[in-house]
């Protein structure tokens, strides 16, 4: 099979994650697979290339003029592709539609492109019924995201101290403990600076590999595919971001009797709808905080180790898009 993974400017955040994961398995398995995309910052390149192995040749930029949605028919017709993976987080549709058949890739609550353009549609997390798109193409499937088990082994030995992994609005957790706990907590992103409001206990070190620089910690604050690559590591995790929409952050140490519940929001929020719910306090935050640093719980970490390999791990998850490719085709 023919892949052209279609994307915008490539910047370094979990959608450059999961398509160089993906690249990288379709290209080890047997398939041919590019992705084509209209630039791309060092850091993109640093995870594609570097973190994921695709081969610098296998990432296609269109030159200098003319309009990139319709580059993208003029490439997947040299390459005789045979489907087209939407990645819908930057890029557009071409203008006269697409000349192969395409699926669309939703990256998280996103404002949905027109369904009739797509054979297929995948979504990184579970919908909720405000996205009706899903029943608007023949073919839907939910495929979370997954975690390279090689590159995130179990550890068992702890590591020290606390670590934060996202964006800035994905702090609310991180912020709490620091009212309470008199210890750094080190934060990676994207950014290039800290935010101004941040408290002296709190430092910004900038872009890191997750996979290098988490095991030097006992405890990950983070959300989405943070999570589960703290999971699988056997770290500690504090789950919960703030969000653009209206949901109340979750704020919970993962644990087994609580990681299905969390996983249903993909361990950032509490259960949508309920207004009843109240956001959790920093002393609540804190006190799940301390347990963690206070106790090994290898038992339970083993557990949650076991949870992201049967859900999870990258040949289940790669292996299901490839069937959904074919389905599409067929």
């Amino acid at each position: 099979m023919r892949v052209l993974l279609y994307y915008g400017l490539l910047a370094g955040g979990g959608c450059e994650r999961r398509m160089g994961d993906l690249c990288r398995w379709l290209l080890d398995n047997g398939d041919e697979c590019w992705i084509v995309a209209s630039g791309a910052y060092d850091t993109a390149l640093t995870i594609l290339c570097g973190h994921c192995h695709v081969p610098a040749n296998r990432i296609l930029y269109m030159p200098p003029g003319g309009v990139f949605e319709d580059f993208l028919n003029k490439t997947a017709a040299e390459l005789q592709a045979d489907i087209i993976d939407h990645q819908w987080w930057g890029a557009g549709i071409p203008t006269d539609g697409f000349e192969k058949p395409a699926i669309c890739t939703l990256h998280g609550l996103v404002t949905p492109p027109p369904a009739g353009y797509y054979k297929g549609i995948i979504s990184v997390e579970t919908l909720h019924e405000e996205h009706t798109m899903r029943t608007l193409a023949p073919h839907y499937e939910v495929i979370w995201n997954w975690v390279n088990l090689d590159r995130f082994p179990f550890r068992e030995e702890l590591g020290q101290g606390a670590a934060f992994f996202g964006r800035s609005f994905k702090m609310v957790n991180a912020f709490k403990v620091a009212e309470h706990w008199p210890g750094m907590i080190d934060c990676y992103g994207m950014a290039s600076e800290a935010l101004p409001e941040f408290p002296p206990n709190m430092e910004w070190h900038g872009f890191a590999d997750t996979a290098e620089i988490m095991p030097r910690y006992r405890v990950i604050f983070g959300s989405a595919q943070v999570v589960l690559e703290a999971m699988a590591t056997g770290r500690f995790v504090i789950a919960g971001q703030g969000y653009f929409i209206e949901t109340v952050p979750a704020g919970h140490l993962v644990t087994p009797e609580n990681v299905d519940a969390l996983a249903q929001n993909q361990f950032y929020c509490e259960r949508r709808g309920d207004p009843n719910l109240a956001e959790r306090t920093s002393a609540e935050v804190y006190a799940d905080f301390q347990r963690a640093m206070e106790n090994d719980l290898l038992q339970e970490r083993r557990y949650l180790r076991l949870w992201v390999e049967s859900y999870h791990n990258m040949d289940m998850q790669c292996g299901r898009i490839r069937q959904l490719y074919e389905e599409c085709i067929a």
